[in-house]
């Protein structure tokens, strides 16, 4: 699939048409070569993407080093949680797909929505038997774990822990005993044993999606902070202006 040609864009469109109209769920729109099966591991990585950044890249390959899938789904988020989006999600997903097009172990989904339960319930139809790893930041983590997000949060935490494990890129200031003290937490500790942290290098730390948008408002180069495509993709677009 040539994510430049016209036809592509109004294939995506038609995707989200039907994303948008119909129940929850999600939609695939690239599918790795002999997608995970039972018995086999799936590493899920859920983010807007907005932009993509040599951060998510990182955790990406980082991810698929602790965890060893048999497929890596990146699944974008059609309404993120908490998060103003400033592009729509056809430019998004093109980024996504002029960025890991030549990857053919990777999948590429859309999810209506940014629960994890929800995603995992649509993983249990699309790839039944497979074991989820879901991929996330520190930030989504905390999420994770917000009681606002769940009208049974007790409940919906079991039945997510009961079939995925998470791995949790610390980044920001974050540290390991800010780590020790979260798992310690109440409503955390019954599925510490369910999740993994691990470092990001300083020079990723504070890299976000946010930053870079703020970079193009304000006219500096994001040259080093995004892969080349996404670059060029967002300067062709004028995204972010």
């Amino acid at each position: 699939m040539d994510p430049c040609k016209r036809e592509t864009a109004r294939w995506l469109k038609g995707l989200l048409e039907t994303l948008s109209s119909g129940p929850q769920g999600m939609r695939w729109v690239k599918e790795a070569r002999g997608p995970a099966g039972g018995g086999e591991t799936i590493l899920v990585f859920p983010a807007s993407f907005n932009p993509p950044t040599k951060a998510h890249l990182y955790l990406l390959e980082k991810g698929r080093g602790l965890v060893r899938p048999q497929e890596t789904a990146v699944v974008l988020d059609h309404h993120p949680m908490d998060k103003d989006i400033a592009s729509t999600t056809l430019d998004r997903l093109l980024m996504l797909l002029k960025l890991f097009e030549g990857d053919d172990a990777l999948s590429l989904a859309l999810a209506k929505e940014g629960l994890f339960l929800a995603k995992l319930r649509a993983l249990r139809r699309e790839r039944p038997g497979a074991e989820v790893v879901f991929l996330m930041g520190w930030d989504t983590l905390l999420r994770l774990f917000d009681p606002r997000y769940y009208t049974d949060p007790d409940a919906a935490l079991r039945e997510l822990f009961a079939e995925v494990r998470v791995v949790a890129a610390l980044r920001g200031e974050v540290c390991m005993e800010d780590v020790e003290q979260f798992l310690k937490r109440g409503e955390v500790r019954p599925f510490a044993g369910r999740i993994t942290v691990f470092e990001v290098p300083e020079d990723l730390r504070f890299l976000s999606s946010t930053e870079v948008r703020k970079r193009v408002r304000q006219g500096q180069p994001i040259e080093g902070l995004v892969p080349r495509v996404v670059e060029e993709y967002i300067r062709k677009r004028g995204l972010y202006r």
